[in-house]
């Protein structure tokens, strides 16, 4: 049987494209190449200052909608030492962004 003309073949190119570069990176142990440490190290601050602001955002967030307390927390400050392993002044320093 033919297959139909309006058939699409199933890829996952993005997959592929992301084990390949887990594959030719080598694990920090076995780097020699000082210029790669310092690339890698670069790109993961920046890549961490992201999800920072990402972050503080979506605590903003809950803290505008009680989400601590709709899913049964007694405080924000709780709600997100549970949820991503922040402390009680973790969370209030990234909630403070509100008052800038």
């Amino acid at each position: 049987m033919n297959p139909s003309p309006h058939a699409v073949a199933y890829r996952q190119p993005r997959l592929h494209l992301l084990r390949l570069r887990e594959e030719t990176c080598s694990p920090p142990e076995a780097t020699s190449d000082w210029t790669r440490v310092h690339e890698r190290l670069a790109s993961l601050g920046k890549d961490r200052s992201a999800h920072e602001r990402e972050l503080c955002r979506w605590l903003l967030a809950a803290q505008r909608l009680a989400v601590h307390a709709r899913a049964g927390f007694a405080s924000l400050g709780e709600y997100a030492e549970r949820l991503v392993g922040l402390n009680g002044r973790q969370t209030e320093e990234r909630s403070a962004w509100d008052a800038l």
